[in-house]
Parts: C-alpha cells; sequence; structure tokens
C-alpha cells in the first residue's frame, strides 16, 4: 500500500518508480558466492587455496558448508590449507580432517624463514614488530605480549600448484599478516596464465610490521588479467580505514579473473542491469519555478538504468544502504 501511493506521488512529477525488488546485501560471502556462481557455473570441481587458515580455517569451512553443500551438493572440492604457525596444527587438523593441510608458509621465493609468533596468534607474521610499535601501544595503555621464533619453510604457489598438478585455482584466498603480495607474487606464473578464477587477499597498510602494503603491489601483478572488483572493511564502523584510525589497519579485496568479465559482457552470464550509480540522501525532482529541488523522501538509494538516459525518466529505488549488481 505504501509503495502504491509513493508511486502515484511521484507520477505527478512525471516520474517512474522501477525496480522496486528488494537487493541483497553487501556481505563479505554475499559477495563470494555471488562470483563463485559466475566462474563455478556448471562445473564438477572446485579447487580453493587458502593461505593463512589459522586454527579453524574460517573461510573454507563456510564456503564448504553454507556454498558447496548448500548450492552445488555434487561438486567435487578439494581444499588445501597453509598455516605455518606449528602450534595451531593440532586444532587445525581435528576441525579440517576432510582438507589437506600444509604446516608451511607460501611466499615469492623458496627458502626458510622466521615466523614471528604472536601470543596473539591471530597476528603472527613473517614480518618483524619494530620496536616503537609497543611503544606508541604501552602509550596507549595496551598490555603487551610476547613474541617468539620459529624457522619455517616458505614455498612458492606456483612450485606448489607444479608439484601438486593443480592445474586450476578457483578460489584463492590469503591473510598472511603483511606477506601478502609475497604469496601473489609467488603466484605469477599462474596468475599468467589465468590459472586463478577469484582472489581475496588482505592488505596490511598499518604500521604493526616492519613493512606495510600498497595496492601497486598487488596490481603490479593482477593489473592486466585480473580486476579490482571491490573492498572489504569488515565490521568496523567507519566509512574510511586509514592509518589515523587506528595502528592495526587492514582491508581485503576482491579480485575476479577478467575473462568472467568479458563473458558477462559477451552474454554468457547476465549482465549487470545498472551501470551508472548516483548516492543520494534523499529522492528529489526538480521544481521549474520556485528554481530549486523538492525533497520527497530520505531513506532510498537512487541509482540509473543507462538504457532509460536515452527512453524515458525514471527512478529506481534499492531498500538497502548499498547498491548491487543484479
Amino acid at each position: 500500500m505504501f509503495l502504491k501511493k509513493i508511486k502515484k506521488l511521484i507520477k505527478l512529477f512525471g516520474y517512474e518508480l522501477i525496480n522496486l525488488k528488494e537487493n541483497k546485501p553487501h556481505t563479505t560471502f554475499e559477495i563470494i558466492y555471488h562470483l563463485l556462481d559466475k566462474i563455478l557455473k556448471d562445473k564438477k570441481t572446485f579447487t580453493m587455496i587458502d593461505v593463512g587458515a589459522h586454527e579453524t580455517a574460517v573461510f573454507s569451512n563456510e564456503i564448504e558448508k553454507n556454498y558447496l553443500l548448500k548450492k552445488k551438493g555434487n561438486i567435487t572440492s578439494e581444499f588445501y590449507l597453509f598455516e605455518p604457525n606449528k602450534h595451531l596444527l593440532d586444532k587445525l587438523k581435528k576441525t579440517n580432517k576432510n582438507k589437506k593441510i600444509y604446516n608451511y608458509g607460501l611466499g615469492n621465493i623458496k627458502e626458510e624463514k622466521v615466523l614471528f609468533v604472536h601470543e596473539k596468534s591471530v597476528r603472527s607474521s613473517f614480518l618483524k614488530v619494530p620496536q616503537d610499535y609497543f611503544e606508541k601501544r604501552k602509550q596507549e595503555g595496551v598490555p603487551l605480549y610476547q613474541i617468539s621464533e620459529d624457522k619455517v619453510k616458505i614455498e612458492t604457489l606456483d612450485n606448489f600448484c607444479f608439484n601438486k598438478n593443480i592445474e586450476y585455482i578457483d578460489f584463492l584466498k590469503i591473510d598472511t599478516q603483511g606477506y601478502n603480495s609475497k604469496v601473489i607474487e609467488g603466484a605469477k606464473d599462474l596468475i599468467a596464465k589465468n590459472k586463478i578464477g577469484l582472489i581475496y587477499t588482505e592488505v596490511n597498510i598499518s604500521e604493526k610490521y616492519e613493512l606495510s602494503e600498497s595496492f601497486y603491489d598487488f596490481e603490479k601483478f593482477l593489473k592486466n588479467d585480473y580486476l579490482l572488483y571491490g573492498i572489504d572493511i569488515g565490521s568496523r564502523m567507519a566509512n574510511v580505514i586509514s592509518r589515523r584510525q587506528a595502528l592495526i589497519s587492514q582491508l581485503n579485496i576482491f579480485y575476479i579473473n577478467k575473462e568472467f568479465i568479458k563473458s558477462w559482457a559477451a552474454g554468457a552470464h547476465t549482465a549487470p542491469k545498472y551501470y551508472i550509480y548516483i548516492f543520494l540522501s534523499a529522492i528529489t525532482f526538480p521544481d521549474k519555478e520556485e528554481k530549486r529541488s523538492n525533497m520527497l523522501i530520505n531513506f532510498f538509494i537512487i541509482y540509473q538504468s543507462p538504457r532509460l538516459l536515452k527512453t524515458r525518466q525514471g527512478i529506481s529505488l534499492s531498500l538497502y544502504h548499498y547498491p548491487y549488481f543484479l
């Protein structure tokens, strides 16, 4: 009833309300599932590499239970989990008995390297923490914790896949606390040969480790064949993630192989209906006599379909706060 009244009211101004279908939220796994639908299509096999699985391999288990089993019941899946922290291995094995687990790290070259094992294990990294970081944390009243050192083997993803006869990776997830771009560099042959469908990786821009990462560290390997599809800022209540906000600042980004983008455009997949987005906090209508705009309502987001630019005026409303490729 409410929408019917809004529709009639908008018509008085010469506009038409279109696309009233409720949009889906932009959550991490919703986007991953959306992209995997495009990549897998009718495939009967699925291969995932989880670099930095930690003690529970949350990503791998989420995708297995809530995507593959529910939507792709007859698909054959292979999961390869990498966790260099030996102290997490027992729990990882108990919760992932059907997955292949490797107690070493991935990087840009084959070598042995020191793993700095933090008491807070999620922060363990191949990168050293500078002393001034702890000094800043102490000034902020944050309790310090212990960091030990283990010598760990490093392999490249290119070598690993060659030795294991892995021809294609559908989904590559990377979370290595500042060593993410090194993992990408170690997969440069796979990337050059379009052997990876979707990449979801952390980007560490913080001052916590001796080195921070930039988008260039990833783009120099991915720009030719992969498209930066989205940025995941996690659950922080912030519009901008920056060094000013916190010493520990990380983003997660999506890269999708451009071959899938090309196939969407060619009609192999359903192309997005809306390409040009206009973000407003309210719906406004021009008043020629008063030379101003009249506000109608203030909790919708407007976006415009390109076909309407040549045909007729139209307004499309989204019932969520973020635009979505339908």
